[in-house]
């Protein structure tokens, strides 16, 4: 499991998220896992558009409804 994957904003945009997430699909490849599942937050368009840069689709959405 992981959780929060950031990159430090000065740093963005050179590579370093994508190496990351390569390392670590290459690691679990060796391990023989075929599936990344994430979650990112609807309104945070900036993550969204990064995964989906790295070939990440949507599976399913989960839904939200505030009572307080």
């Amino acid at each position: 499991y992981l959780s929060d994957l950031v990159v430090q904003p000065s740093l963005r945009g050179k590579g370093i998220g994508r190496a990351l997430v390569e390392d670590g699909a290459d690691w679990l490849k060796r391990r023989e896992i075929d599936t990344i599942q994430l979650q990112v937050y609807t309104k945070n368009e900036a993550a969204a558009g990064f995964w989906k840069a790295l070939g990440f689709a949507s599976y399913y959405d989960r839904m939200w409804l505030g009572l307080a």
